[in-house]
């Protein structure tokens, strides 16, 4: 399996193809850190659009995939926070990329570590 995700990797980085992304799925944060610009309130995202869909990230996903993405990390601000986030992350899993998550790690619940 090493060898042929290492192979992925090369072609799609001979051929200028994504392999890898990271998908900011909100900007929302319960920390607030001076350094990071990405931190709304929730407040404040109407001024600059709304969240996407599962079925947004997914398409996106799924047109990355067919020119060769392979992983992806979902971040945020706190991914956590998406409320469609146990959605997006199945759905990505199911198509068969390799899904990673970003976070601050100061949500979890045992019930998401079981998930």
């Amino acid at each position: 399996m090493e060898n042929v995700f290492r192979s992925y990797l090369v072609e799609g980085a001979i051929d200028c193809r994504p392999v890898t992304a990271t998908f900011e799925l909100t900007p929302l944060c319960n920390f607030r850190c001076r350094m990071c610009y990405v931190r709304l309130d929730e407040s404040r995202i109407p001024e600059f659009g709304r969240l996407h869909s599962t079925d947004e990230w997914l398409s996106l996903a799924s047109q990355a995939m067919k020119m060769s993405l392979y992983t992806v990390t979902l971040s945020g601000g706190e991914p956590l926070l998406h409320p469609e986030f146990e959605k997006i992350y199945v759905g990505l899993s199911r198509m068969g990329l390799l899904v990673s998550i970003l976070s601050n790690g100061s949500l979890l619940t045992e019930k998401h570590i079981a998930f």
